[in-house]
């Protein structure tokens, strides 16, 4: 195979699609009151919920979760309106 067809099949094999229940890891690159913002790869992007941070109540995301931060999530919903898989931190912390 070419160089061209190699590049090729590596942007295939990373044209995953993610479904609830999947582990990913990605690099939180906003957060705020509600929640944090997480990029995953090229191709998606995810939203943890505030009460997805943690077990414990928190009063912002922030007690648990910096911009940069790069952590493993479990996706607990498929993507949104916003093209956004909605991910847990306590979710996979725990399992």
């Amino acid at each position: 195979a070419d160089l061209f067809e190699e590049v090729e099949e590596l942007f295939e094999a990373a044209d995953v699609e993610l479904k609830v229940g999947d582990k990913v890891v990605g690099t939180i690159y906003e957060v705020d009151e509600d929640g944090a913002y997480v990029e995953i790869g090229q191709k998606y992007s995810g939203f943890v919920p505030l009460s997805e941070c943690s077990f414990a109540r928190l009063k912002t995301p922030l007690e648990v979760l910096r911009v940069g931060m790069s952590r493993e999530f479990l996706v607990v919903e498929d993507e949104d309106d916003y093209g956004q898989v909605i991910l847990s931190l306590a979710a996979s912390e725990a399992s």
